[in-house]
């Protein structure tokens, strides 16, 4: 009778082994092939393995920050969800190398295996100049590299900014959003990354922006009841910015460290018209 129930217990739990086994294949197979990611296709990575299909809102990457989904096919064109995933954006220049600044790739559906993260790229791609990107993947112990040039286009406005703070570190600023400014108060929103090396960018914490708005075509007036940018929990520094009209406006800057020291920018004035760091918004 015991080899009989010791035979019956190691049957029940093959059973299930079995079943939770199948159940996370038949999980993976069942990913939703009809809902692509969002916006416009603007990049297709391939090797013999993988295809990471990459879109944007305007399909283009532009300067400044970009907001990219994507998602993962095999060799029959299945989407599947990799153990890991990372990107790697890289400008080759005739002299140089240098990346930027870039979230993770995170997760945002499981039932569709879709991915979303942002890249800003300071600068624009050029005849002797150019972004290559390179995504990896990581799915049972097995890692592919896919790599591709990437064209990024001038932005028509200043969104972006490098600069050195009164630490002697260097950062680099840039306008997030609304993509679609209104009159009246906006959540605006920036992302700021300090540069420790040539490849190597970290976002920075409890620093604190300050923004001062003004139309340069309209006596350089400004606006009531604009807010300081804090940090969020996503990371994204947001804050109130109040616009009263529409036109070209440009919302000056002055970053603050977490102590309250004035990293970079500067005060507006009679005297001082614009700060060296500022955005550009046009509706």
């Amino acid at each position: 009778m015991e080899t009989i129930a010791f035979i019956r217990k190691h049957i029940y739990f093959l059973f299930l082994f079995t079943f939770v086994v199948l159940a996370g294949c038949n999980k993976q197979n069942n990913l939703s092939q009809s809902t692509q990611p969002q916006g416009i296709k603007v990049l297709t990575l391939s090797d013999n393995n993988y295809s990471i299909e990459l879109y944007t809102a305007n399909g283009k990457l532009q300067t400044g920050y970009n907001e990219i989904t994507l998602w993962v096919k095999d060799k029959n064109g299945k989407v599947v969800i990799p153990d890991s995933i990372t990107w790697n954006p890289m400008m080759h220049m005739m002299n140089m190398s240098h990346s930027c600044p870039a979230s993770a790739i995170s997760l945002q559906s499981s039932a569709t295996g879709i991915y979303a993260g942002y890249i800003v790229f300071q600068m624009a791609s050029d005849s002797m100049n150019y972004w290559q990107l390179a995504i990896v993947l990581k799915k049972q112990n097995m890692i592919d590299t896919l790599t591709g040039v990437v064209k990024v286009l001038p932005s028509p406005l200043q969104v972006v900014q490098t600069f050195r703070g009164a630490d002697s570190n260097k950062y680099v600023v840039a306008y997030a959003g609304p993509a679609n400014p209104k009159i009246g108060i906006n959540t605006m929103s920036a992302v700021l990354y300090q540069m420790i090396s040539m490849s190597d960018f970290i976002p920075v914490h409890h620093y604190k922006i300050l923004i001062d708005p003004r139309m340069p075509d309209m006596g350089n007036h400004g606006s009531p009841n604009n807010t300081p940018f804090v940090e969020g929990t996503d990371g994204l520094y947001r804050g109130q910015l109040n616009l009263t009209m529409s036109g070209f406006w440009r919302i000056n800057l002055q970053v603050l460290d977490s102590a309250g020291n004035i990293l970079a920018g500067q005060p507006i004035n009679e005297q001082n018209t614009s700060s060296s760091l500022y955005f550009e918004i046009q509706f």
